[in-house]
């Protein structure tokens, strides 16, 4: 596939995906396992504290031995406008994303995982938009 690709059609479980169940964080906070292929995904979602705690902080760490050249993160799908630090969905929620160059392609939001060594982290923040 390539970065212009239409995103495959999947039912909600796809077979490709497995999931490999999750542990809590001292905060409690969840850390959901999957698999695909020959990567290990692991997605921590966790809320951001302080004065402007409207967000929501997700992290997802991706590891494997044999890691593909041409892997994409869809992070989001919907009306999608580039703003200053960010990407405004459907004008409800406001995207940043480190470690991945985030880029739209139609209607989706795309960051293409880079893996180094082995391992890739990308951070994606949602905010509610004012």
């Amino acid at each position: 596939s390539s970065p212009g690709s239409a995103w495959p059609k999947a039912e909600p479980r796809t077979k490709d995906l497995r999931f490999r169940g999750y542990r809590l964080g001292k905060q409690q906070h969840p850390t959901f396992r999957y698999e695909r292929g020959g990567v290990s995904i692991e997605d921590t979602p966790a809320p951001v504290t302080g004065s402007d705690a409207n967000h929501l902080k997700r992290t997802l760490k991706l590891s494997g031995s044999k890691t593909p050249d041409n892997l994409y993160f869809r992070a989001a799908s919907g009306d999608i406008a580039a703003r200053a630090g960010g990407f405004l969905v459907n004008d409800e929620l406001l995207i940043t994303v480190t470690g991945g160059k985030a880029y739209i392609q139609g209607d989706e939001l795309r960051v293409p995982v880079a893996f180094r060594n082995g391992s890739a982290q990308i951070e994606v923040t949602y905010q509610w938009a004012e």
